[in-house]
């Protein structure tokens, strides 16, 4: 008969690993009232693409699995594509708009004084 030791596991969690500090170089992005609501339409658009882009997929399982008419199957794949590509361009437009409408702030001394001011 034969016997497996069990062996200690060390779940010691404390070490260079756990402690490491996470450092944020990036400066902190001062949004205006035009950005916030560019990046809030931008992320409607993105989940109505998101539904065309679901419209695509079933319409190619549709098509696939025979199950309706391949015609308002194919029909169901183009809107759907046609529907995320406009969605998908908009929210694309927006985040550009957003981002000529964002300044950058810097967040310490240092940062602002590599900003010029």
């Amino acid at each position: 008969m034969s016997h497996v030791a069990a062996r200690k596991v060390d779940a010691n969690l404390k070490g260079a690993l756990m402690e490491a500090r996470i450092v944020n170089t990036q400066p902190i992005r001062d949004l205006s009232k035009g950005a916030r609501r560019a990046l809030a339409e931008s992320g409607l658009w993105l989940r109505i693409g998101f539904i065309g882009a679901s419209g695509v997929a079933a319409g190619i399982l549709q098509l696939l699995g025979g199950e309706v008419k391949p015609i308002s199957a194919l029909a169901l794949a183009v809107g759907g594509g046609v529907l995320a590509t406009l969605c998908w361009r908009r929210a694309g437009a927006l985040l550009e708009s957003a981002d000529k409408l964002t300044s950058i702030a810097p967040s310490t001394g240092r940062d602002h004084a590599l900003a010029g001011a």
